[in-house]
């Protein structure tokens, strides 16, 4: 005992914790000294070395949080124009078709055709990529010796051309089309599906491998763009940057993405976009501004990590004070214990990727701001950031908590926490004061979300069934596929509480997705009715509403506000073409072209 309190003081003077001196404890015999002085400790020198190893940490490579922003531009190094090759002339990249290969195939040679027979491609099959030696005439002007033909099955699949940056050898391409008309719009597809293939997430490697040792790291597949268009002027860049900036986000550890440089983060792309505002309510300041349960969850954390609130609006230069606001939501805990509720080692693994929700909708914002056309709306972000950690002051199974509109509920896992923290989020975002035309939120919610769909697919719920039906039009349109759930009412008294309003969770593993929406729907304004016992005398209606229009409580009725709520993995978990393992921008595309649709001509 004397020995663990004795050690237990020197390392807290020396500002290490107790675990550390508990383990020096029970490992390192300590030499106390007798004398009236006080007391002093003597640590062996194989701990000396440790515990000076500890305080003084070898300095490495840091990157600024707001890097992940900025570092989002990077696929531009993987395109370049025709007219900057100074006359070179780029590598044919045929692209072939079911359609078009036949055609194709009947006029080339017959030496070409034994080629081709002698590579198993005299027939048609999707994915093949062959280097073909130049006939005469296609060498000419340039010198270009061969040139390489690829078989697609979709060249509109926004992952069609997504291997071939980790195929082809460092060289410039031109794509080349057999007997098909190419638009924008294909070109647009080509950089999509190119740049997905061509992202690597390489910030903590620091080893080259053995090719980029003989090539040179900047050496890659280049792919050169027709004069006349341009990345960004076509939005594809923005939308490209976004999905990086989302990868990015969710990929890097918890040490170095945490409630603090998330925040960072949401300023650095305030400041790229042109925000008009941006602001963070931080740790007890939670509490004065009423968000209860975001300071709830996240009060656990070390105070580096304190839970925070962050905002960013934005107006569109073709906006003004009356266009649609758009509220977008995201729960960002940058790391998920599951608090006191601890979840098992390997339930821990990813869980980095749980603010995926707040990346995604990070995302959504910066491809919105950064488009060239921009549609006419008001943008508002709230992203509730939190580290549900494990100390001496964790909200605890069975405690109550009242969220922002004053509703309790009873904790019955402190693992279903992302819930607790959009409904402060979700209250703040449905406000009376200025009512949003649409509110997304965004969330890697629940386990039974990927149950019911799988990791590919997320799962949406809307309380607008035609919003609901044209967003999974446009998913599947865009190759982006979510899916809608139902919010099924028959399951609302499961998470009744005996002694609160709700609970956090069901008695019963059934239906968890569903549960977990019907949970946040108690958080936006209930729309009213008029009643007969409202006194609709039509006095002064030129002030409560519009003429013959009854009242509620002295107000005008009130339409439910439109809501999206979208249960997402946001992780690729096995790597394929364009979808590499880690981080994903899952459902982003689909709400983005969703947006578009529903208010690209609002005014």
């Amino acid at each position: 005992m004397l020995r663990r309190t004795a050690c237990s003081a020197a390392l807290s003077a020396a500002g290490t914790h107790v675990h550390q001196c508990a383990f020096a404890a029970a490992n390192a015999p300590l030499l106390l000294s007798r004398s009236r002085r006080p007391t002093t400790i003597l640590l062996p020198r194989r701990w000396q070395r440790r515990h000076l190893s500890m305080q003084q940490p070898q300095q490495q490579d840091q990157v600024a949080p707001s890097a992940l922003v900025e570092q989002a531009a990077r696929f531009q190094s993987s395109f370049c124009e025709e007219a900057a090759l100074g006359g070179a002339r780029p590598t044919p990249l045929l692209v072939l078709t079911k359609s078009s290969f036949p055609k194709w195939l009947q006029e080339q040679s017959a030496e070409r055709r034994g080629w081709l027979k002698s590579y198993d491609m005299e027939k048609f099959k999707a994915g093949k990529l062959l280097a073909l030696p130049a006939e005469r005439g296609e060498g000419e002007e340039g010198g270009v010796p061969f040139m390489y033909v690829f078989t697609v099955a979709d060249r509109k699949s926004p992952y069609a051309y997504s291997s071939l940056p980790g195929s082809l050898p460092p060289a410039t391409y031109a794509l080349r089309f057999h007997g098909e008309e190419v638009g924008p719009d294909d070109l647009s597809t080509a950089v999509l599906s190119w740049s997905l293939g061509a992202y690597k997430y390489e910030r903590y490697k620091k080893k080259k491998t053995k090719q980029q040792q003989q090539q040179g790291v900047d050496k890659r597949p280049v792919l050169s763009l027709p004069v006349g268009f341009s990345v960004k002027g076509e939005g594809v860049g923005g939308l490209v940057e976004a999905i990086y900036m989302v990868r990015d986000l969710i990929t890097t550890p918890a040490e170095d993405v945490g409630p603090a440089q998330l925040q960072e983060c949401v300023e650095a792309l305030a400041r790229e976009c042109g925000a008009s505002s941006v602001r963070a309510i931080v740790g007890d300041d939670l509490l004065k501004e009423n968000y209860p349960q975001i300071h709830a969850v996240g009060r656990a954390a070390d105070p580096e990590r304190s839970p925070r609130l962050l905002e960013l609006c934005w107006t569109s230069p073709s906006a003004n004070s009356s266009s649609p606001l758009v509220a977008l939501v995201g729960k960002g805990v940058c790391f998920d214990t599951g608090g006191l509720d601890l979840k098992p080692a390997a339930g821990m693994l990813t869980m980095k990727k749980d603010m995926g929700g707040a990346a995604i909708v990070l995302g959504m914002a910066k491809a919105i701001m950064s488009d060239p056309n921009p549609m006419p709306i008001r943008l508002r972000v709230l992203i509730a950031a939190v580290e549900n950690s494990v100390s001496g002051n964790s909200y605890r199974p069975g405690d109550v908590i009242t969220a922002r509109n004053g509703l309790t509920t009873e904790v019955l896992n402190t693992d279903a926490e992302g819930r607790l923290i959009l409904a402060d989020a979700l209250v703040d975002a449905d406000s009376e004061s200025d009512p949003p035309a649409l509110i997304i939120d965004c969330a890697t919610l629940t386990g039974a979300a990927r149950v019911a769909l799988g990791g590919e697919v997320p799962c949406v719920f809307c309380n607008d069934p035609q919003i609901a039906r044209t967003l999974q039009q446009v998913s599947s349109r865009v190759r982006d596929q979510v899916w809608w759930l139902p919010l099924w009412k028959g399951y609302a008294p499961q998470i009744k509480s005996d002694i609160a309003d709700l609970k956090n969770i069901a008695d019963g593993p059934m239906g968890g997705a569903i549960i977990a929406a019907l949970y946040l729907q108690n958080y936006l304004r209930k729309p009213t009715k008029p009643t007969e016992e409202v006194d609709n005398t039509g006095e002064d209606d030129e002030a409560n509403g519009e003429e013959g229009e009854e009242l509620v409580d002295g107000h005008p009725p009130r339409e439910q506000t439109p809501w999206i709520h979208m249960d997402v993995n946001a992780y690729n978990n096995n790597g394929k073409p364009g979808r590499p393992k880690g981080g994903e921008a899952q459902g982003m595309r689909a709400l983005l072209a969703f947006l578009k649709e529903h208010f690209g001509d609002a005014k």
